[in-house]
């Protein structure tokens, strides 16, 4: 009876560890693709005007 609890166990570490590896790997795709996205984009029009320092193109 031991050795059906091991390969169980054995067998939910693997789907777990495939489960988790899959969705990091969705995320860093959907994050790639989110910023990649942004970057090519245009600029909001108040977005080079005013900066929080007060001065434009020095943050």
């Amino acid at each position: 009876m031991g050795r059906w609890v091991v390969a169980r166990s054995r067998k939910r570490m693997l789907r777990t560890a495939a489960v988790c590896t899959g969705v990091l790997l969705l995320m860093a795709v959907t994050l790639y693709l989110g910023l990649s996205r942004q970057d090519s984009a245009p600029a909001a029009e108040g977005a080079a005007r005013f900066s929080p320092t007060g001065f434009c193109g020095v943050a």
